[in-house]
């Protein structure tokens, strides 16, 4: 398989692990509808690429359903794309696809995940007006904030960044606007919070051309994304990834 068609398979697959059949399994397997394929077990070795969740099961047995059941069932090592079905006492997963472990296919798979782990910030990067360095001087809340419509309103504030620095678009004049999402409601919970104190990386766009238009001053910007508030930490990550997109040219920040 070629390196496409890995990266295909990664942004495809939830679960992505290395592993081999589990030859002398005698046990009882989940029931499935014929159609659905086979289940084979299988030993996780090393977890790839998962959610939160599945991260701590390198070690324990799965069951996968399948459709080369052979082939997963008779290799030693197989680097498995997989969907989960199923969490519990017995893990049920849904084989996407498989590739034979090697070095080079294990090489090949950790640049495809290393790549779609990034993908999310670097299209944040690409869509951003602004983005900027600085540190937030105060908020306050909106009209809207003053009376909100239900519990999943974002309880929208206006906060007033004192700008530290440019990495992408033109310095503004005077404190920078951004509207945010003050609520914690399971809706908005890591959407940015941006209270006196909060100081970072903005990434940014017009609030007037996104879905709180009405809530905000004209030239305000919106920070609503996860992505879109960024810790210190991650300066080099962003000018990185800024560099890249204009063609590796060093980014120099406008003060």
């Amino acid at each position: 398989m070629d390196a496409e068609g890995i990266r295909r398979l990664v942004a495809a697959a939830g679960f992505i692990f290395r592993g081999g059949g589990e030859h002398h399994w005698k046990g009882e397997t989940p029931p499935i509808p014929p159609e659905a394929g086979e289940i084979v077990a299988v030993r996780i070795e090393h977890v790839l690429r998962s959610t939160p969740v599945l991260r701590g099961l390198a070690g324990r047995e799965a069951f996968v359903i399948t459709r080369r059941a052979d082939a997963v069932r008779q290799s030693r090592s197989l680097i498995l794309f997989t969907e989960c079905i199923s969490l519990g006492q017995q893990l049920l997963l849904r084989e996407i696809d498989h590739v034979e472990a090697s070095d080079q296919t294990s090489r090949e798979v950790a640049e495809a995940i290393g790549e779609e782990d990034e993908r999310p910030l670097r299209e944040r990067i690409a869509g951003a007006e602004l983005i900027v360095t600085g540190d937030v001087a105060e908020s306050e809340p909106t009209e809207s904030a003053r009376s909100p419509k239900g519990e999943h309103d974002p309880i929208l504030q206006l906060a007033r960044v004192v700008v530290k620095s440019v990495l992408k678009g033109r310095k503004p004049a005077g404190k920078l606007e951004v509207l945010f999402a003050s609520s914690i409601d399971i809706a908005w919970f890591k959407s940015p919070k941006l209270h006196p104190g909060a100081s970072g990386i903005f990434l940014l766009r017009r609030a007037r051309e996104n879905e709180f238009a009405d809530e905000a001053p004209p030239t305000a910007f919106q920070a609503t994304d996860p992505l879109d508030f960024l810790p210190m930490e991650r300066i080099a990550e962003v000018e990185g990834m800024l560099g890249e997109g204009r063609g590796g040219r060093r980014n120099d920040r406008q003060r």
